[in-house]
């Protein structure tokens, strides 16, 4: 148990904000995105190996083997670790929704993954596509309290951690941002 207290606080600078109890999220995707990728470190076994003292590297990697992906993208600035993951991660664009090992998954729920160095921003809302999640590199650390850990957005959903932001836009969500 203390391994997870410590993961939990060099990669989000707190306890607090993970505490099993619902996340304040109501939306079943957020949940699992948290519960399942996010917030566990053991979730790859494999990626903890290879990553070890590099858990932005890690989250990454967790991100592209959980969900179906359609495309990866990394910008120009970011560190060479990335582009690692970037071709770990290439063979999962050919496994089909509907047979991908954390799925099942609709044929059409395949993800854009993008990672971001820092300074660099989002694209338009017209321009990211329904099924989208990017990854913000940040120098400097944010300070994350409880009642900031998910900020809506009419584009979709920015999750402040310690040296990134997170980003996720799905169709699922649609509900939970009108709300």
């Amino acid at each position: 148990m203390k391994l997870h207290t410590c993961y939990y606080q060099r990669l989000y600078g707190t306890k607090a904000l993970f505490r099993r109890r619902g996340y304040g999220v109501h939306s079943p995707f957020l949940y699992k995105l948290f519960t399942q990728v996010v917030a566990s470190p053991t979730a790859c076994y494999y990626a903890e190996l290879l990553f070890k003292n590099e858990p932005l590297v890690a989250l990454f990697y967790r991100l592209g083997v959980s969900y179906p992906l359609l495309e990866v993208k990394l910008s120009k600035t970011v560190p060479l670790n990335f582009s690692i993951v970037a071709d770990l991660l290439k063979p999962q664009i050919k496994v089909s929704p509907e047979r991908h090992p954390c799925g099942p998954f609709a044929k059409d729920e395949r993800y854009f993954l993008q990672l971001f160095g820092e300074g660099e921003e989002i694209p338009p809302e017209n321009e990211i596509p329904a099924y989208y999640i990017a990854l913000i590199l940040r120098g400097r650390e944010p300070s994350t309290t409880r009642d900031q850990i998910v900020k809506k957005e009419k584009r979709g959903i920015e999750i402040p951690l310690k040296r990134a932001t997170l980003f996720v836009r799905n169709p699922q969500l649609t509900n939970y941002l009108t709300k």
